[in-house]
């Protein structure tokens, strides 16, 4: 059997479901434990805090990425940021293959319209401007940490 693209499995069945790989959205998916499932849709019509898989372009093209729009452009283009990132990126319409609509974790499924994750993305994503600058203190912080050679040691006597 012939394997096929994400692309491929969207045109024909509508829907594709497979396995987050990475950190960027972290803490909405964990890599290798969670699914995801992603379904066709209209790329120039999409919303504010939707999460959409595209195919990048450039230096790192035709890497399937999953990220957060955090803004709509006049052009039609999207801004896009992973919930775990710290600066984001521009996706054409072009480069967008579909939406995700649920989260599979411990045989749970929750779709992106429920209650919960509505719940998540009001604690976790509208105040992105605030989280982001969060996210750099944090990890400038690491970095210094990792450059010092200091750990963070707890001993229980």
């Amino acid at each position: 059997m012939d394997e096929m693209s994400y692309e491929e499995v969207l045109q024909q069945v509508g829907c594709l479901l497979t396995r987050n790989i990475g950190y960027s959205m972290l803490p909405l998916l964990r890599q290798n434990q969670d699914s995801i499932m992603i379904e066709r849709c209209d790329p120039y019509h999409l919303a504010k805090y939707d999460v959409i898989m595209f195919k990048r372009v450039g230096d790192r093209k035709g890497k399937y990425v999953l990220h957060r729009i955090l803004g709509c452009r006049p052009d039609g283009a999207y801004w896009v940021v992973g919930d775990n990132c710290t600066s984001g990126e521009i996706v054409k319409p072009e480069q967008i293959i579909g939406r995700m609509s649920a989260v599979g974790r411990n045989g749970k499924t929750f779709k992106t319209n429920s209650e919960e994750y509505q719940r998540y993305v009001r604690f976790w994503c509208a105040p992105w401007p605030i989280r982001i600058a969060f996210l750099r203190l944090f990890y400038a912080f690491a970095w210094i940490r990792e450059k010092t050679g200091r750990k963070t040691e707890i001993r229980i006597e």
